[in-house]
């Protein structure tokens, strides 16, 4: 299911061009691989979906964010920040949990 939700958010930009199979030549709409895009998965649980949307995705960025739950305010705190200090202009950004 990982697989088809974040192939369904990533329908837009496309470009058309051909590809050569075996058998024919397809014409095709494929994710533009000119936009940057940027997969975030929260440690440890997001790191298959992660994969995942690398294989969607292979120009892909990954940087990591760990997030644990403070067991006495319970709210959230950030053990590990991987992220750069600016994303590229339009750069497609996906923060990927499965929770």
């Amino acid at each position: 299911m990982d697989k088809m939700l974040e192939h369904k958010s990533t329908i837009e930009p496309t470009v058309s061009g051909e590809i050569e199979s075996p058998v024919t030549v397809a014409s095709v709409e494929f994710i533009d691989p000119r936009q940057p895009v940027a997969v975030i998965p929260i440690l440890r649980a997001g790191l298959a979906l992660a994969e995942h949307a690398s294989s969607i995705l292979p120009a892909t960025k990954t940087y990591h964010l760990g997030i644990s739950r403070n067991k006495e305010t319970l709210q959230p705190a950030i053990y590990l920040n991987k992220l750069p200090e600016k994303f590229a202009d339009g750069c497609k950004i996906f923060v990927v949990d499965p929770i």
